[in-house]
């Protein structure tokens, strides 16, 4: 395990979400994709933009949001890792490949199509 390999080193590892005040924290991202009866991705549509799937997809993340965090960002140190520039969303909004968002539509490298959407608001603590 990562705990026992710290102590191998003399060292503790901490899932805290956030350590020290200055500097970014230490979370867990989350990304969803789907794929449909075909095998091809469900988040993807023809002409490379998001299907209605993926659409509401993020639309019920969102929707939401407020409950999950109860589940997903459990301690008031979950709260103290977000805010601006600590690219985990502070706000409830999505963007395609923001980093400051909650939900980013991740884009493939090779097509430019969505691949998958990643989900920020999660930590060790959950």
């Amino acid at each position: 395990t990562i705990r026992a390999c710290a102590r191998a080193h003399k060292m503790r590892a901490l899932f805290l979400p956030k350590i020290e005040e200055a500097k970014a924290g230490n979370g867990q991202h989350v990304h969803f994709s789907f794929c449909g009866l075909n095998g091809q991705n469900a988040f993807s549509c023809d002409g490379g933009g998001l299907s209605h799937r993926a659409e509401a997809f993020v639309e019920g993340i969102l929707n939401h949001l407020p409950a999950l965090l109860a589940i997903t960002t459990p301690s008031m140190n979950s709260f103290r890792r977000m805010g601006a520039g600590c690219w985990t969303g502070h706000d409830v909004r999505w963007a395609v490949e923001d980093k400051e968002v909650a939900l980013r539509v991740c884009l493939d490298s090779n097509s430019g199509s969505p691949s998958n959407v990643e989900f920020k608001l999660l930590d060790g603590h959950a």
